[in-house]
Parts: C-alpha cells; structure tokens; sequence
C-alpha cells in the first residue's frame, strides 16, 4: 500500500464520517426501533434484564454498545444514574466508527483484485447506498451497523485469502479460516448478514471450481471452503435463527445508481463468455458474488451491499474494454450522464423537469465523449462514467440525510423531560403509542397494554390506575392516530377528524382562509380564520377527495393550540366523540388533573386518580 491507497482511504474515511453524521446534529434519536434497541442497551448497562422487544436486538450489538457508554461515561466523569443523551452521542459515534470501518474494509477488500480507483468507487457507491444510510446515519441504533461493518472486514480477509491461494501460498487457507470466523460474528451480531455469507461462499466456490477447471495457479478450494465451514460453522453455533422474510417495501430507489453497473457487468460478462475477451481471476467471484448479493436483496437491501459493492469495482474496471468503438463510448457517456442527472435532480424538482434535463445532458454527453479522441479516450470515459455515478450516489444520499426528522417534536420531548425531573423513578406512564420513545426519553415504565381502549371509551381513571399507571401522556398525534386506535379497539362509532395546518389563501375565493389538512381522511378543511384562533366569519368549507365541497359552521370545530398560542390541530368532531380522548383536551376526565404544561399545550401529562 503506497501514498495513494492512503489517499484513497482519507478520502472514504472523509465520505463515510460526513454521511454518516450529517444528522449528528438531531436531539434524539431517529427511529422507533432504535429507541427500542437503546432500552435494551440500557438494561445491559444497568445489569437488568431487557425489557420485551424485538427478537433481532443481538448481543454483540448490545454488548459493544454498553461497553462504549461505560467508557464513555468513565472518560467524562458521568453521574452514576443512566444519561440516555450520553447514550444516544455514543450510539452516533459507534455508527460513525461502523461506517468508516466498513468504508475501508471495502477498499482493502476490493483492492485485492482491482486498481485504486475502481476500488475507491466500489466502496464509494457502497457507503453512499440509500441502504448504508438506513443503517450508518447518526439517530439510528440498528444491529446491522455492526453486523455490516464486522462482514466488510470477512470480505477484505476472504478476498485476501482468494489472491495468496491463487499464487499459492500456504496464507491462503489462513485468511480464509479468519473471514469465516468474522462472518460467523456478523452473523451473531446481525441475522441479515447469513445473506452475504451466502452470497460470498457462493462466489468463492463458484471461482475455485473454475480455477480448479481451468488448472490456473494454486487451489482455492481450502481457502474457500475454510471460509464456508467455519462461517457455517460459527454462524450455528452463534444460535442463528431462521432467514430473513422477503421484504418488498425497500424503496425502489434503493439500488437506482446500481442498474448502470449491473448493465456493464452483465455485458462484461457475455463478452467473457464468448471468448471475445479473456476471462481473469477473479471474474468467475466477483460475478457470482454480485448476481447471488442481487437475489438477497430482496430479503435485505444492506446484507446486498458487499456482493454489489464487488460489482461496481469489476464493472469500472473493465468498463474502458467493454466500450469497444466511439459509438459505444460514446451511447455510454451520454446514457450514464443523462440517468445520474435525472437521479440527482429528482430530489429537487418533478420527474419530468428531471427527465428533460436528463435528457439534454445525455445529449451534451454524447457528444463530449464523441469528440474526444486519444489513446487514453477509453479510461478517460470510464473514469466518468464512474464520477457521474458516484457524484450522483453521494449528493443523493446527503439530500436523503439531511430530510431525517426527529419522532419526537419538541412540545412532547419537553412533557417527557419533565416527567424525568419531576415524578418518583418507579411512577408507570401510560401512553397509547411509542411506549419505546417514552420509556427511554422520561426513564420511566412505559405502559400501553389497555391504554388507547381507555382513551376511545367513557372508563374512570380508575379504569386506568387499574391497569398500573400513575400518570397519562396525551399528545395531539393521537388524534392524528385515531383510525389506527379505532382499528385496534373496534371503536367504529368514534368519530372524530384531525387537521393540520398547511397554508395561508392570500387571493383568489378562499383569500384569508387557512387550508387545514387531514392525513386520515384526505379532506381539506377552509377555515376563516388567523392562526391564533379568531374567527372572521362563521362558515368553514369542507372538500373531501372526490371534490365534493359542503360548508359547514365554524363553531363546530375545536383548536388545539401549542404553547406558543398558535393552532396546532383543528378537531372536528362528528359523532360518539365524547370518549377520554377528547374530554381529556376539550372537556374534564373525573381522576385526571394536569400536571404539566401550566398553561396551552399540545402535550400534556396528567395525574391519574388525583382528586
């Protein structure tokens, strides 16, 4: 490794720590699962058992990340009690960490077999991945971080086995012996990670059977097999369970800038096979690998990234070969630039101003790459080809971070907060959603068993002391929620309709309305009104998602107003409204008194069995 791999891996280094930070600046932590793994990491730093939750919490994930917070909390001279904020910086540094980690051990992996730029790109593409971003991003505590960046490093190893073994060296089998034993841990780490075991044994068996045929240099088979057996091996002994489900809900986004490079690698790879170019180690690997990592990726999007990562390399190098003449250099160019433009714009502005902007820089491209001639003309369009790839990879998956939002707004983190300072540690919160959130931020039991029953019926509070709680947490998404509840509880005759306010009218026949909007039921309400609540006139105007308009009287609608006075919510109820949900904002539940905010709020927290 010279000046210039360093580079290489400064510049990945850079890459990986700028996405995966670009939300380290968010509070909280970003997703419900990942509050759901940092009470799990919790109840291991405290020495408790963890709390019920998902069976996919492993314990390397959980007992790396409880060592962190220990060390952490030691280096900073912490408060003996638990800091969930101390916790939530370590979770962003170890993703941070995963993600450099797995930006380099892709580079060392590739490297083995391929030049530094096409081994800097492969990695790249891999990192910048809309998958790697739903696992590396700061706010999200997932297995997989680790299980990924632990895989990363058994393909560096099984790729360093794969090239000693084929100048035969007795270092081969070693290496492999070694990846096999780091996917064995991946797997116990991350379950998803058995998936690019599978696809990365199925490389390695394909290319030692091919090598072994071909009779070229020493025996990959041991490597290979070492590999397989002690991953195998490892990976059942490590207690893992049943495969992943097929999941189909991955956006289709997920592999766009891929389709490009599985183009090239598949036309690479009809070449090989007609004996139009010469086939060399590791092609029978890298494509084997990168066709097995494309079937995962429908169980899982991230266990796909090192077999798809392999991909790119193999593609970009061998790009300049495959282009042939200048026409097909020339189609490439402009097909590559006008697909990265029409991706990268499609964050800004409609599919078809992308489309046609695509379009004449496909046009522009082609004809840059037909008026270049040279003997470097080929690399030059393959190093292209590989920028306009990569630039549209990164700026995508910056604009992807940086459209994170935080689950917990700002007035419900404050009742949260204040419930962590102010009520005895061993007080029972009820809540009718994310239990897991409320839990973690107020550091006190989360019940929700029983609760959004009680909040669409006419029960006491005793009917909720009953179920164990000593306080309620109401906030207005729960109106927002309230067909899910109704769903749950067989609660049909509840009706009732939540708006949010989206715009100001300023001309036309609704100027100085508000268009107040309802995600539950698609129907826009126009209220004659300003924001701080004061009616202008009496009516409001109802259109529901067929067009269909009705007025109805203004004084019908309820506001919910935030602590800054402002309307958050506009409530309509229309029939068998007076449950605990609405009482408990709008009227008076007999046992409930408010304990926080003083005065106007959209989150509350009550006493139950007061008075």
């Amino acid at each position: 490794m010279d000046e210039k791999d360093l580079f290489a891996l400064f510049a990945l280094a850079l890459l990986a720590l700028a996405l995966s930070l670009s939300t380290a600046d968010q509070e909280f932590l970003l997703t419900q699962q990942s509050f759901s793994n940092a009470l799990a990491i919790e109840s291991a730093v405290k020495g408790v058992p963890a709390p019920a939750g998902p069976e996919n919490v492993s314990w390397p994930y959980v007992s790396a990340a409880a060592f962190a917070y220990s060390q952490a909390a030691s280096y900073a001279g912490a408060p003996p009690q638990f800091d969930p904020g101390l916790l939530v910086s370590v979770l962003k540094a170890l993703n941070a960490a995963f993600a450099l980690a797995s930006a380099a051990a892709f580079y060392f992996a590739l490297r083995q077999f391929y030049s530094r730029e096409a081994s800097a790109f492969g990695s790249a593409m891999a990192v910048a991945s809309i998958p790697a971003l739903g696992i590396f991003l700061s706010g999200i505590a997932v297995p997989s971080s680790l299980g990924l960046a632990a895989f990363a490093c058994a393909a560096a190893l099984l790729s360093k086995g794969l090239k000693e073994s084929a100048k035969g060296t007795a270092q081969g089998i070693a290496f492999g012996a070694l990846a096999g034993l780091a996917a064995a841990f991946s797997v116990a780490a991350w379950s998803g990670a058995i998936l690019a075991f599978m696809a990365a044994g199925a490389g390695a068996l394909a290319q030692a059977a091919y090598s072994s045929f071909r009779k070229e240099g020493g025996s990959l088979l041991p490597c290979a097999l070492a590999f397989v057996a002690l991953g195998a091996a490892g990976a059942a002994l490590a207690g893992f369970g049943a495969l992943p489900a097929a999941d189909f809900s991955a956006p289709a986004a997920s592999f766009l800038l891929f389709a490009p490079l599985a183009a090239v690698a598949l036309v690479l790879a009809l070449l090989k096979a007609s004996g139009r170019h010469q086939a060399e180690f590791p092609d029978v690997f890298a494509l084997a690998f990168a066709a097995s990592s494309l079937a995962a990726s429908v169980f899982s999007p991230a266990a796909a990234l090192p077999g798809l990562a392999v991909m790119a390399a193999f593609a970009v190098e061998g790009l300049p070969s495959a282009l042939g003449g200048r026409i097909q250099a020339t189609l490439a160019t402009g097909l590559v630039a006008g697909f990265a433009a029409f991706v990268f714009l499609s964050g800004f502005v409609s599919a078809e101003v992308s489309g046609v902007v695509g379009a004449l820089l496909a046009l522009a491209g082609g004809i840059a790459a037909s008026t270049h001639g040279g003997p470097k003309a080929k690399e030059m369009i393959g190093f292209a080809f590989a920028g306009m790839l990569a630039f549209a990879s990164i700026t995508s998956a910056l604009l992807l971070a940086q459209s994170q939002s935080s689950p917990v707004a700002p007035e419900l983190a404050a009742a949260l907060s204040w419930m962590a300072a102010n009520t005895p540690q061993d007080s029972v919160v009820a809540v009718a959603a994310q239990p897991e959130m409320v839990a973690f931020i107020s550091q006190r039991k989360a019940l929700v068993e029983g609760v959004p029953e009680w909040l669409l019926s006419n029960q006491s509070s005793a009917a909720l002391a009953a179920l164990g709680a000593d306080y309620l947490v109401m906030d207005y998404s729960y109106f927002d929620g309230i067909e899910r509840m109704k769903n749950q509880t067989n609660s049909a005759s509840v009706r009732i309709d939540s708006f949010y306010p989206v715009m100001r009218f300023s001309s036309g026949d609704y100027a100085g309305y508000w268009e107040f909007y309802s995600q539950g039921s698609g129907t826009i309400a126009l209220l004659p009104i300003e924001l701080s609540g004061q009616a202008r006139i009496p009516d409001a105007a109802l259109i529901t998602p067929d067009g269909a308009q009705r007025t109805v009287p203004f004084a019908r609608f309820l506001l919910l107003k935030d602590s800054d006075g402002l309307i958050a919510r506009a409530i309509l109820p229309t029939s068998g409204y007076s449950v605990n949900l609405f009482n408990a904002f709008f009227a008076s539940v007999p046992g409930l008194a408010k304990a926080y905010p003083a005065g106007e709020g959209v989150s509350r927290v009550y006493s139950v069995g007061a008075g």
